[in-house]
């Protein structure tokens, strides 16, 4: 990893709050080889270096030979090959905290694959929430975006959850907003019935060191 990484994984180490909840947890990653989850999952690893925290870290993703290569040495990470359009089948003792950060974030992606990008949003979702339920996690992260926000008319008015802009359905790019709004209303249900302790996190743009040579976004279009 270069330098600037490397200072902000130092950084974040040093100023962790939490390393007595979190020591001896099991910490699931969904998406673990994108921009965000690869991060938690080099953060996780440099608090066992740093800390001895003895977190078992349980990465998901679509490809083991991309998570080998972007961790190599990295001892204390059991890699799931699962496709989230899937059945969620994977079995643990237990499961101590899960980040769901896996979605496809290419607008061209969006286009070309809208059922595929729906699939893996709501059914994987909800796959991963059953699990939760079942597993009585202590917490859960879901990465949600700014997009269910929608298009918003009228930029003097002060955006508020009840003031939502407009999307339209039939439109094929869609589906990314919708598909978030979809699990963000599960979450909460699955919150409301059967207790889950899920948290929603609407990011908005999120770039930096790991995002692909083939993401179309146009700050990657730019820095390339």
């Amino acid at each position: 990893m270069n330098t600037i990484v490397n200072c902000d994984i130092e950084r974040f180490v040093n100023n962790f709050d939490f390393i007595d909840q979190i020591k001896g947890s099991v910490c699931l990653i969904t998406g673990a080889t994108g921009l965000i989850g690869s991060t938690i999952v080099h953060c996780l690893h440099a608090l066992n270096q740093s800390n001895e925290a003895n977190v078992r870290i349980v990465g998901v993703v679509r490809n083991i030979q991309k998570a080998v290569s972007i961790f190599k040495g990295y001892d204390d990470i059991n890699w799931v090959t699962q496709d989230l359009s899937s059945t969620f089948e994977m079995e643990l003792p237990f499961v101590d905290y899960i980040f769901h950060c896996a979605c496809p974030t290419s607008s061209k992606y969006y286009v070309e694959n809208p059922v595929e990008l729906i699939k893996v949003s709501v059914q994987g979702s909800m796959s991963i929430l059953d699990y939760a339920a079942k597993h009585d996690v202590k917490g859960m992260v879901y990465l949600s975006s700014c997009e269910v926000y929608g298009n918003i008319m009228d930029d003097s008015v002060v955006l508020t959850e009840d003031k939502m802009g407009y999307i339209n359905p039939i439109n094929v790019r869609s589906g990314y907003p919708l598909a978030k709004m979809m699990v963000e209303c599960l979450c909460h249900s699955y919150a409301k019935e059967y207790g889950v302790p899920v948290t929603m996190a609407r990011l908005t743009q999120t770039f930096g060191a790991g995002v692909s040579l083939s993401d179309n976004r146009v700050f990657a279009q730019f820095a390339k």
